[in-house]
C-alpha cells in the first residue's frame, strides 16, 4: 500500500525540484540586470501615468476563484469517468454533491463581487 505513494511522492519532489532548479539556475547564470528608470516606469499609450494602482488580483479574485472551483471539479469529473463502472452508489453521490458545491462556490463568488 504505501509503494503506490513512493512514486507520487517522487513525481511530487520532481516537479517541485525542476521548475525551483530551473528558477534558481536562471538568477545564478543570468546576466545581472542593469535599472533603467525609464524602461522601469509604466507604460500607458505613451502618456504618463495617472491614478493609483489597483490590485489584479483583487480585481478578478472571483473569476479566478470560479475558474478554480470548476477546474477542480473537472479533474475528479474525468477521474470518476473513467472509473464509472467500478464505483459503486455512494460514490455517485458524493460527486454529484461535488459538482453542486462547486456551482454554489461560483455563485457566491459572483454574488461577492457584485456586493463590493
Amino acid at each position: 500500500m504505501l509503494s503506490n505513494y513512493v512514486t507520487l511522492f517522487i513525481f511530487a519532489l520532481f516537479s517541485i525540484f525542476v521548475p525551483a532548479a530551473m528558477l534558481l539556475a536562471s538568477k545564478v547564470l543570468g546576466p545581472e540586470e542593469e535599472h533603467n528608470p525609464i524602461k522601469d516606469s509604466n507604460y500607458e499609450s505613451a502618456e504618463i501615468p495617472i491614478g493609483h494602482e489597483t490590485s489584479i488580483m483583487h480585481e478578478y479574485l472571483h473569476y479566478f476563484t470560479i475558474f478554480v472551483a470548476f477546474e477542480i471539479t473537472l479533474a475528479f469529473a474525468l477521474l470518476w469517468a473513467f472509473t464509472a463502472r467500478a464505483v459503486g452508489y455512494w460514490q455517485d453521490i458524493i460527486i454529484s454533491i461535488l459538482f453542486v458545491f462547486s456551482t454554489l462556490l461560483a455563485i457566491i463568488s459572483i454574488a461577492l463581487a457584485k456586493v463590493k
